[in-house]
């Protein structure tokens, strides 16, 4: 049974707020499928390039090849990646005078224009949830983005328009709870982390999403968070959606939830976690579960872990393998390859990935990408062979190529982001 709430307590909520300030303001390969052995692509949870295998992925897209002919090769399906050369890029500006969505145009090289601003008709938190993952989000097919608008507790959905990459706004509804910060998705079902305030306790929120880009809540589809889940960043799909996860960083947990039949959730299982202040988590193709841990932003303490599903909780594969360096809070994976932004440092860190699950280094000192000093490394997004990254005090994306061996190459960046501003998804 799920446990009532225990309200906030104040010092638990100025706690969960003085963290998101200033600690933090995924041989052939078998074939992708969930940890029950069912096939992801039953229900898509992830984008196109994260579901190849590692040495497809390395030989095409990672490959030296220009773009165009790296999309063109036999071993890419032709319908997913033929019209992938462009693409776009978004974040939201979190105003608490009237929210938008930041769009940019990608092209081929990877680089980033202005693309224009649309307004989300909902309100942001003013800086509020710099410590959130996925706050705007693109649907696996590219037809569609959602972001919350956490000053209203509402969200927007748009259509892409993909001949001109560009966004209509189709509809703002209630997000089903108060200080909505994360989105996912998995197949049509879409669940929303509604992070809670003093007195307002956390959930998570079901939808289905329509052919026509509408969202419907879900009968009975709103499930408390735990009472111990004071600040909790993210919330995501494992591959396949039979299985949703939310980690809290005060109480040192993964939270995960059945995904029953109906698109409903059952009871949660927490499963304590190996590292400190568990934040950003991303799966592979194999739903293994890796999570990047601040360690409450002690200087060059923080950690990254993997997990393996096991009934409806998590076991450990490598526990707390150090990034060497501060604040670690999100996380991405790419093939076999993750990556983890360490906000106090401003830097990257990547890790390859053993067949089972273990995490070593790509570079002995932890570094491998540095940011600039001072420039606060958050959410990240990765799209084909680029990497991007933003980074909140620069007030910039910074763009970086993913090499095959897992190196991170500086390519550019794009300014002018406001101070509030949050998120990165790319296509």
């Amino acid at each position: 049974m799920l446990r009532s709430f225990i309200p906030f307590r104040l010092a638990a909520a100025l706690f969960a707020v003085a963290f998101i300030l200033n600690g933090c303001d995924s041989a052939t390969t078998p074939p992708v499928s969930t940890a029950d052995g069912a096939p992801a692509t039953l229900t898509q949870t992830m984008s196109d390039e994260a579901m190849l295998a590692p040495d497809v992925l390395e030989r095409t897209l990672l490959s030296d090849a220009p773009l165009a002919e790296a999309l063109a090769s036999s071993e890419l399906d032709a319908a997913r990646f033929g019209d992938r050369v462009v693409g776009a890029a978004f974040s939201i500006t979190d105003d608490p005078n009237g929210n938008a969505v930041i769009g940019f145009l990608r092209d081929e090289n990877g680089q980033l224009t202005p693309g224009g601003t649309y307004a989300t008709g909902g309100l942001g938190s003013g800086g509020g949830i710099g410590g959130s993952t996925n706050p705007v989000l693109i649907t696996p097919n590219r037809a569609y983005l959602f972001a919350v608008n956490a000053g209203s507790d509402e969200l927007s959905v748009f259509r892409i328009r993909k001949g001109a990459r560009s966004l209509e706004l189709l509809e703002t509804i209630p997000s089903g709870g108060p200080l909505p910060i994360s989105l996912t998705i998995s197949g049509d079902l879409v669940y929303v982390l509604n992070a809670g305030r003093e007195g307002e306790p956390g959930n998570v929120s079901g939808f289905r999403l329509r052919p026509t880009g509408e969202l419907v809540a879900l009968k009975d589809g709103i499930r408390a968070l735990p009472e111990s889940a004071l600040a909790p960043p993210q919330i995501g799909f494992a591959p396949g959606g039979r299985s949703l996860v939310v980690t809290d960083r005060p109480s040192n947990v993964v939270v995960s939830y059945p995904v029953l039949p109906d698109g409903t959730l059952d009871a949660f299982t927490i499963t304590p976690s190996v590292g400190v202040t568990p934040f950003g988590f991303d799966f592979d193709a194999f739903g293994r579960l890796f999570v990047s841990e601040a360690n409450g932003g002690a200087e060059n303490g923080s950690s990254l872990s993997s997990y393996e599903q096991s009934g409806d909780g998590f076991t450990v594969l490598d526990g707390a393998v150090p990034t060497t360096e501060t604040a670690a809070c999100w996380t991405r994976v790419i093939g076999r390859y993750a990556y983890v932004t360490n906000t106090g440092s401003g830097s990257i860190t990547g890790y390859r990935i053993g067949l089972d699950g273990s995490l070593e280094l790509l570079d002995e000192d932890g570094v491998t990408a540095f940011t600039g000093e001072g420039s606060s490394p958050l959410d990240m997004g990765i799209a084909l062979r680029y990497l991007y990254v933003h980074n909140r005090d620069f007030r910039e994306i910074g763009i970086y190529r993913i090499r095959s061996n897992g190196s991170l190459v500086g390519i550019g960046d794009v300014t002018g982001l406001p101070q509030t501003a949050v998120g990165v998804a790319v296509f």
